[in-house]
C-alpha cells in the first residue's frame, strides 16, 4: 500500500516523544548541498530532501547553509536551488579566507546575488589565518550589510587552543556592536564568550546545534543558564545531516522538563524567527501563533506574509503517546 505523506508523516511524529505547547521550529543550521553529498562523501541531503524533511518534521523553515568545497558548493548554484523552497533560507559559504583582498571579492559577489547572510568557517578556509583575518572580515560583511554566521568549532590540532580561540573569535564580535552574528555551535564545550558578546550586541545569537546533541551533560546546564539570564540569546539548530529532527525534538523535551516552555520555544525558533526579523527575512510568521497572541507570540513582531502559512507547527506534549495536534 502506498504510504502518503499524511501518513508517514503521522507515524514519524507520533514516535516522537515530545515537549508540552506548541513551539515554533526554524533550524538554525541545515546543510543541504548542491550534490546531495556531504563532507567525505558521505551521503547528505540536497534541498529537495531537506525541504521535504523540514515540512515532515513540523518545522516552518530553516537556515540553509553553504560550505566551502562541500557538496560542490557554488554561489549562484546553491541560491537558485533554495529560491525553489520558500522555507530555506539561504547562507552563503566564504570560499576565500587567503587574503583579504580575495575574501573582499568573493564578499561583493556574494552580496551582489542578493545573500543577507554568509557563513564563515574557519575549519574549513585555513584555520588560523582565517582567525587572523577574521576583525578585517567581520569589518567587510558589515560593509556590505552581510550577516555572519561564525563557526566556532575549535581546531584541536591548532596551535591556537581552544580557549584562546574561542577569545578571539567573540572578542571580534564584541568589538562589532553594529554587526548582527550567529555563533554556530556556540563554542561547542564553552558557551560563556559568546553569551558575553550577546550581552553587549542584542544582534547576537547562540546556536547550539552540536554542542546540545553530542555534549548534554557539559552544555545543558550553560544553555538553560544563558536562555533564563539572556532570553533571546540562544537558539538550537540541527547542525543536519549530521543530527536528526527526531534528535533535535527529544532535547527540546529535555529542555522545557528542566526549564519550562518558554526556553523551549525559545530556543525551537522564536529567536532565531525574530533575529531574522532584524535582517528583514520573515519566516515563521502565521496568521495566528498558537504559542498565543500573533506573529511569533511575541507583540512586537508584525505578521508578515512572505512565507508559507500552511506548514503545521507540532504540538509537542509531554505525554508517552507523542505528538497530539
Amino acid at each position: 500500500m502506498r504510504c502518503t505523506a499524511s501518513r508517514w508523516r503521522s507515524w514519524r511524529l507520533s514516535a516522537i516523544p515530545q515537549v508540552r505547547d506548541p513551539v515554533l521550529l526554524i533550524d538554525s543550521c541545515a546543510h543541504p548541498t548542491c550534490d546531495g553529498q556531504w563532507i567525505g562523501g558521505r551521503a547528505g541531503v540536497n534541498h529537495d530532501e531537506l525541504a521535504i524533511n523540514l515540512q515532515r518534521s513540523g518545522y516552518t523553515g530553516a537556515l540553509a547553509v553553504g560550505l566551502p568545497g562541500v557538496g560542490s558548493y557554488d554561489h549562484r548554484e546553491f541560491l537558485a536551488k533554495c529560491a525553489s523552497h520558500p522555507n530555506l533560507v539561504p547562507v552563503a559559504a566564504l570560499t576565500r579566507s587567503d587574503t583579504l583582498v580575495a575574501a573582499a571579492r568573493d564578499l561583493n559577489h556574494i552580496a551582489a546575488l542578493g545573500f543577507r547572510i554568509v557563513k564563515v568557517h574557519p575549519r574549513l578556509l585555513g584555520y588560523e589565518q582565517t582567525l587572523e583575518m577574521l576583525p578585517g572580515i567581520f569589518d567587510a560583511c558589515i560593509e556590505r550589510d552581510l550577516a555572519m554566521a561564525l563557526c566556532t568549532y575549535p581546531e584541536y590540532r591548532s596551535s591556537i587552543g581552544p580557549d584562546d580561540a574561542r577569545g578571539l573569535m567573540a572578542q571580534a564580535i564584541v568589538d562589532r556592536p553594529s554587526g548582527q552574528f550567529l555563533a554556530m555551535h556556540a563554542g561547542v564545550l564553552d558557551p560563556d564568550p559568546f553569551a558575553v558578546a550577546a550581552a553587549a550586541n542584542p544582534g547576537v545569537l547562540l546556536d547550539f546545534s552540536l554542542s546540545l546533541l553530542k555534549y548534554p551533560d557539559e552544555v545543558m546546564d550553560p544553555a538553560l543558564r544563558i536562555t533564563a539570564f539572556q532570553p533571546r540569546a540562544a537558539c538550537l539548530g540541527s547542525d543536519g545531516p549530521e543530527w536528526t529532527y527526531d534528535q533535535v525534538a527529544k532535547t527540546l523535551v529535555a529542555v522545557r522538563r528542566r526549564a519550562g516552555d518558554a526556553a523551549a520555544s525559545a530556543l525551537g525558533g522564536q529567536n532565531l524567527a525574530r533575529w531574522l526579523h532584524e535582517l528583514g527575512i520573515h519566516i515563521g510568521c502565521v496568521a495566528e501563533s498558537r504559542l498565543g497572541g500573533t506573529g511569533l507570540g511575541h507583540p512586537e513582531v508584525p505578521v508578515v506574509r512572505k512565507w508559507p502559512l500552511d506548514v503545521r507547527h507540532p504540538s509537542i506534549t509531554q505525554d508517552a503517546g507523542g505528538l497530539i495536534e
